[in-house]
């Protein structure tokens, strides 16, 4: 249903809107923040495209009318409701897909890994219905079950695969990958679908990376439950990058030798636990102003044609904040 629903209204406003009614409100929604916000913007921005020097786009650059008329998914609903705000002829690379790595031109990218260059990467809040889905938890963490949870599909994901035969057994998880799921793994591995409403019964709930980013991630950052996960190899539009152990996260490591340990840890330790679980929450409150996320995404899009020689600023002053 959710998904029914945004896609209806993404494919009525692409039908019935015109892209020009968009490109009239740019530069009032610019003005419509006060100084401090609009810095606050420009510096996520400058962290999404962190990129300082001009570029020329290659041949193959694409306008939003070369995109697929046959294969609009949620990424080209994303990039569409960013880039429609500028003029038509502009172009800009993208990937609409999963990211293991850097491009090798300017691109409007879903992540990045981390321990790399990331000039050439311009994250955008793309597939944000799979990756920014918002939940309601209201069971306190006191009274959840002192287990830790995680599903999810394996198929050929090696990582996924030693991490459910290490932890199907540890009497202290609820470990399995969803029935069909299991790709390499036997059908012992596998157990039956839960959904957020189930996981959330749990005190613990475990993010664990797939192609990319952790799909949840974000919905256990929303939740009372405790967050753990190895340190993450990748960033999206969540900025997993600026998550701290021991904050926002209880972090293991990558042999998950000392998992047993910190969940009896945290266990007889809930104030600590409720310590990282409400730094958490917080941390992911900068996401859910809507009007303030517009913002930072029509800002990387701007730095994006600004550098391509493409867009410019009328504004004095903005422009500049882009190359420092």
């Amino acid at each position: 249903m959710r998904k029914l629903k945004y896609y209806s209204q993404e494919i009525a406003e692409h039908l019935f809107v015109p892209n020009n009614h968009f490109r009239k409100k740019l530069h009032t929604i610019f003005a419509e923040f006060s100084s401090d916000q609009f810095q606050s913007a420009i510096s996520r921005a400058n962290y999404y495209f962190k990129r300082k020097t001009t570029f020329e786009l290659s041949q193959d650059a694409q306008k939003l009318s070369d995109l697929s008329c046959f294969d609009k998914s949620a990424y080209y609903y994303d990039l569409r409701s960013v880039v429609r705000y500028f003029p038509e002829k502009f172009s800009f690379h993208c990937w609409l897909r999963d990211v293991i790595s850097v491009p090798s031109d300017p691109c409007f990218v879903k992540c990045r890994p981390i321990d790399a260059e990331h000039d050439n990467s311009a994250i955008l809040k793309l597939n944000q219905i799979r990756h920014f889905r918002e939940i309601k938890d209201t069971i306190p963490f006191g009274q959840k079950v002192s287990k830790l949870v995680w599903r999810g599909s394996v198929f050929q994901r090696s990582w996924r695969a030693e991490f459910v035969k290490k932890l199907i057994r540890n009497p202290l998880c609820d470990v399995g990958a969803n029935i069909g799921t299991g790709g390499m793994l036997s059908n012992e591995f596998e157990r039956d679908f839960m959904p957020i409403r189930e996981q959330l019964k749990y005190k613990f709930i475990f993010s664990i990376e797939g192609a990319d980013v952790a799909t949840n991630l974000k919905w256990i950052a929303q939740s009372n439950s405790l967050c753990f996960m190895k340190k993450p190899k990748h960033e999206s539009w969540f900025m997993e990058a600026k998550l701290i152990p021991g904050v926002h996260y209880v972090e293991v490591d990558a042999e998950l030798n000392d998992l047993s340990e910190k969940i009896d840890y945290y266990k007889s330790n809930s104030e600590e636990a409720l310590e990282i679980i409400r730094n958490m929450k917080l941390y992911h409150q900068q996401f859910q102003d809507r009007s303030q996320e517009l913002l930072v995404s029509l800002l990387v899009a701007a730095k994006y044609f600004c550098l391509s020689g493409q867009f410019a600023f009328p504004e004095p002053g903005v422009q500049e904040c882009f190359f420092n």
